[in-house]
């Protein structure tokens, strides 16, 4: 022991005395004197807890120190409580079990029992499970009584079971291509993402899948329409699903991501002119029904699409005339653009062998509008019959058609013409007088057959 006066017990603030916590006085360095507040333990070793400069959090710090040491009892003011009192009845004390023991402004104590959160949680949740109410008055969260009335989510939907609902439903409008197409697609989209089930999918899934096509796509030297297909159908399957079906939030949210599909951007145009006696030689190989589709495309200076969208509503063989609108999505021209052609009797021919069973002109044999996509595989045999070898497609024939009316001489074809011949807006020309007056491209149309289907030629045939 230090020599020094005799030691005495420190009392609170209400002057009970605090067994165990004893006080010393001393001296500190600059000569004041000053109180110590220490504990005994193990063969009267000491353990310091503060001075009389700060009085209470010393006390406060030896209440927890001896609360932490394995004794069955805790002092309090005035009295010893055993732990298992302090744990509010429970069977056996658990000497592990943290102790918090705080004080207030007047000097008193509240010792409390510390739980480990996981314990605490492991309650509350049995309590919302038998008695959400006390829940929510015991955690003060006042949504847990009305747990009870929420409905539980539905499961994540199979990726299988949307594309069965896009094929049941899309079963009679599909042809056997499409539909063929329509399920390979999605299952290759299901393999390269790895996924079953819509809460599977994410953005990085969404984002290998198009890298993927892409890449395959290089790899194989596909045209951009091969990628464009895809992302096309995978896009439709989902927002088919999206209008028919239930889904979560969640799910909805996931499937949105379809948009990270983004299309590979379209080449830049690349026009070129089909010669006179390429022509001839492709007409030497179609049949009626490819002869009145070329015809149609050069007269007209059409692409597939509108081939494809070509009806016989649009065609006057009385007047000779085809009048098609040009919808245009975006620019200054937004909407409908008069769009309106002079048809050769050449054309007039080979469109009358065509059979008018259908709303459409050109037709597939599945009885639809014909696919732009059977329209260039068409063109491609005939020009490997015709054995063509120069790199010409069949939308060449409206890059064809629009270059022999701009550099015709003989006749000279007003800037106008050209221009509603292709569909673009021309200046000075009323959209109604377009409408009333469709032979106004006849000069156009006119220097198109001179270009390719001379006058000599077609003196000798009269």
């Amino acid at each position: 022991m230090p020599k020094g006066p005799p030691t005495s017990f420190v009392r609170d603030a209400r002057g009970n005395v605090i067994n165990g916590l004893r006080i010393q006085t001393a001296k500190n360095r600059d000569g004041r004197t000053i109180d110590r507040f220490y504990a005994l333990y193990g063969d009267a070793k000491r353990k310091y807890f503060g001075n009389s400069e700060n009085k209470r959090g010393a006390i406060l710090r030896y209440r927890q120190w001896e609360a932490r040491q394995e004794r069955d009892t805790v002092s309090f003011p005035g009295k010893k409580l055993k732990l298992s009192e302090i744990d509010g009845g429970l069977e056996a004390a658990d000497r592990q079990r943290e102790i918090e023991i705080t004080i207030d402004g007047e000097g008193d104590f509240d010792v409390a029992q510390l739980i480990p959160s996981d314990a605490f949680w492991e309650v509350v949740r049995d309590q919302i499970l038998t008695n959400p109410q006390l829940a929510a008055q015991k955690t003060g969260i006042e949504q847990l009584a009305y747990l009870h009335r929420l409905q539980p989510p539905p499961p994540s939907k199979a990726l299988e079971d949307i594309v069965t609902l896009y094929l049941d439903d899309k079963r009679a409008e599909l042809t056997p291509a499409e539909w063929k197409n329509s399920r390979t697609w999605w299952d290759e989209f299901r393999e390269i993402t790895g996924a079953e089930t819509v809460a599977e999918l994410d953005r990085p899934r969404f984002r290998k899948y198009r890298i993927e096509i892409l890449d395959i796509m290089k790899a194989r030297a596909r045209s951009n329409a091969w990628a464009r297909s895809r992302f096309g159908k995978v896009k439709t399957i989902i927002s088919h699903a999206l209008d028919e079906a239930d889904f979560s939030q969640e799910d909805r949210a996931v499937l949105e991501l379809r948009s990270l599909l983004k299309q590979p951007s379209k080449p830049a145009p690349n026009p070129i002119d089909i010669t006179p006696a390429e022509l001839r030689k492709v007409l030497s190989k179609a049949d009626d029904w490819e002869a009145a589709l070329i015809l149609t495309a050069l007269n007209c200076a059409y692409y597939p699409v509108d081939c494809q969208r070509l009806q016989w509503s649009m065609i006057n063989f009385a007047k000779g005339t085809i009048r098609f609108d040009r919808t245009k999505a975006t620019g200054r021209a937004k909407g409908p653009v008069p769009r309106v052609a002079v048809l050769w009797q050449r054309t007039i021919r080979a469109m009358k062998k065509l059979d008018r069973h259908h709303d459409h002109v050109f037709v597939s044999t599945y009885g639809r509008p014909v696919h732009v996509e059977t329209v260039r595989r068409h063109w491609i045999a005939m020009c490997e019959r015709a054995k063509i070898t120069r790199g010409i497609t069949f939308a060449n024939l409206r890059d064809s058609a629009l270059t022999a009316a701009a550099e015709s001489t003989d006749p000279v074809v007003p800037v106008q013409q050209y221009h509603v011949l292709a569909g673009h807006v021309a200046k000075g020309v009323d959209d109604s007088y377009i409408t009333r007056h469709p032979r106004f491209v006849q000069t156009a149309c006119r220097a198109i057959e001179n270009a390719y289907f001379s006058r000599t030629k077609r003196r000798t045939r009269q």
